[in-house]
């Protein structure tokens, strides 16, 4: 019988050679897809997880006007009630430009924002008396001859939609325990007519006839008859008198 032919030596070496690099291209090719699929869906989580805000509280690099003191206002992300009145924009000044005496005789001058040039009248009237109409009254016995500064309870409110030039009100709380305290509202520079009101009343509420310099004139209608009078034609005939002779 014939003796069957085996394969060659070179041909094994030659079919494992190439069996290797096929297994070694489809591991490399395996692995390149799944670094993709996961390089992409980390990319995706990230960029998503940038963008999702959860709370107010969460959001930081915001700043507010230059020089505020925002320790007084409250947010409701932090569990308070939402404040209408803003920080002053400005630091508060308390010494006066001009001191004033112990009575209304010498009234004298308070700059709240040394940046605005404003000024109001301060004085000190005796009990259940006040110094004027647009005078802020310091309390009674407050300074023996001479007051240089307002009170400590004393403050500036600012609307936070207007600037402190258009609108701001001057607030001195009372000293007697009554939980009132003179607003001052200043509008546009112009002080207006002070007024007694809650301690607690916002800026909003007590400056709310101060949104316009118009002045309101009321309409007097004439004066009328109910039986008009009208005067006789011109060429209406006057009878002549007869004198006797």
């Amino acid at each position: 019988m014939p003796e069957s032919r085996r394969p060659s030596t070179r041909l094994l070496i030659t079919g494992a050679v190439v069996a290797v690099v096929i297994i070694v291209v489809i591991i490399i090719v395996a692995t390149s897809g799944g670094d993709d699929d996961s390089t992409t869906s980390s990319s995706a989580v990230t960029t998503t997880s940038a963008l999702v805000i959860q709370s107010p509280a969460t959001v930081t690099g915001i700043t507010g006007v230059a020089g505020a003191d925002d320790s007084s206002t409250t947010s409701a992300a932090d569990g308070g009630s939402p404040t209408t009145e803003g920080a002053n924009t400005y630091s508060l000044v308390r010494t006066f430009t001009a001191p004033t005496s112990a009575d209304c005789t010498g009234l004298g001058s308070w700059q709240p924002f040394a940046e605005i040039q404003l000024s109001v009248s301060v004085g000190q009237p005796t009990a259940n008396t006040t110094c004027g109409d647009r005078v802020l009254d310091l309390p009674v016995g407050y300074c023996a001859e001479t007051c240089t500064e307002v009170p400590a309870d004393w403050k500036v409110l600012e609307d936070p939609d207007v600037t402190p030039q258009a609108l701001m009100l001057l607030v001195a709380p009372a000293s007697d325990g009554s939980n009132t305290a003179q607003f001052l509202c200043v509008k546009d520079f112009v002080p207006q007519v002070k007024k007694i009101l809650p301690a607690a009343t916002t800026i909003q509420d007590a400056c709310l006839d101060t949104t316009s310099n118009s002045i309101e004139i009321p309409y007097v209608p004439p004066a009328t008859s109910d039986i008009p009078y009208v005067p006789p034609p011109v060429s209406v005939d006057i009878p002549g008198t007869t004198v006797a002779g």
